[in-house]
């Protein structure tokens, strides 16, 4: 019997060109029919996974001469995708992937600025490539999502009894 199951994208799902609320329609969509479909299961929403964003002089000097930055872009739409999420399903269980991608321990996150509003990108010491997860940074989530996995264990208890 399954009693909880969650839909996570890869980060290379959704880019700079990606169309979030087409995409996000067809996430509510599915989920919704799904729900309806199974009504026993509780479905873990996770917000979309981040990408490490290069800092440094180089990048500034790009995108000072006007040069996109298509890691930035991309994480933009990423972010507004997952604002969506976490918007329309704040009171179902959520894993913020996001959130746990982006944040030190010592709960600093790992930001930049685009438009004036802060967005959130993979730290680096989390990953070896860019995108996915090295060691620290699959351990760090792990433990970020057992604890999520427990709050909508103990939500779904609570609701029962």
């Amino acid at each position: 019997k399954i009693d909880y199951a969650l839909l996570k994208f890869c980060y290379i799902d959704i880019n700079e060109n990606s169309d979030v609320d087409a995409l996000f329609d067809y996430y509510r969509t599915t989920l919704d029919a799904l729900k309806a479909r199974h009504p026993d299961i509780t479905f873990i929403h996770v917000t979309s996974p981040l990408r490490h964003v290069e800092g440094g002089l180089g990048v500034w000097a790009r995108e000072a001469l006007g040069k996109p930055n298509r890691s930035k872009l991309a994480n933009v739409k990423r972010q507004t995708f997952n604002e969506r999420v976490l918007a329309t399903y704040a009171g179902d269980p959520i894993f913020d992937l996001a959130a746990s991608e982006s944040t030190c321990p010592d709960g600093r996150r790992a930001s930049f600025t685009h438009n004036g509003k802060t967005y959130y990108s993979l730290i680096d010491a989390y990953t070896d490539d860019g995108g996915h997860l090295n060691t620290v940074g699959r351990k760090k989530v792990a433990a970020d999502f057992l604890r999520s996995l427990g709050d909508a264990i103990r939500s779904k208890k609570n609701k029962s009894s």
